[in-house]
């Protein structure tokens, strides 16, 4: 008697899993929950299914993201929602663009206090796959339609930017916002002016 009640409670879950599979598969065709794009097969024509392996694994197009750890010097300049720019290895020359989605107040490391940061990566992000590398450079403040040169032709003196002209003096400047490596200029030059950068040799 108790063969029979273990192999009639056996029956019921196999029926009660053959009736979910064919909910799914009864038509032959398997639907995915969300758009994206298939990053892996398990299986070939003919091949036997199986519980340890998955029939295909899918990249949900609208959830891609990336995390990086940001010092504990710049993680204050950071908020949820700031823009990103994202270069990957695969795709040299390519700026893919992102959003800070998430800020972890529980840092990690021991000799570098840093917080992880999730970046979700947005526009067609079709081409991107599970694993790659990623350089990720946060956009604090972003100016548009400017004039800039480099930094590195500016001289300062107290309070007073100037640079040098090509063919003429030292013409005072007004500066602007800096990226570290161009500066904008508010007022003292025009488009297509030449300035020096001046140099030292050293022997």
């Amino acid at each position: 008697d108790d063969d029979v009640k273990d192999a009639q409670e056996t029956l019921k879950d196999a029926q009660k899993a053959l009736k979910t599979f064919e909910k799914y598969a009864g038509t032959g065709v398997i639907k995915a929950e969300c758009s994206g794009t298939v990053t892996s097969v398990g299986y070939e024509d003919g091949e036997t299914l199986s519980t340890d392996t998955d029939i295909a694994t899918y990249m949900n197009s609208d959830a891609v993201t990336t995390s990086v750890s940001v010092a504990q010097d710049d993680i204050s300049e950071i908020e949820v929602g700031d823009t990103v720019n994202i270069s990957l290895s695969a795709y040299e020359g390519k700026t893919f663009h992102g959003k800070v989605t998430s800020i972890s107040t529980t840092s990690s490391g021991t000799s570098t206090v840093s917080y992880p940061v999730v970046v979700t990566m947005t526009g067609d992000v079709s081409s991107i796959y599970a694993g790659m590398s990623a350089d990720v450079t946060f956009v604090t403040k972003e100016v548009k339609d400017v004039l800039y040169i480099s930094n590195k032709a500016v001289e300062t003196e107290g309070t007073k930017s100037y640079v040098t002209k090509k063919n003429s003096d030292a013409s005072t400047t007004k500066t602007g916002f800096s990226d570290g490596h161009n500066v904008q200029i508010e007022s003292g030059l025009s488009e297509g002016d030449t300035v020096l950068i001046e140099s030292r040799v050293s022997e």
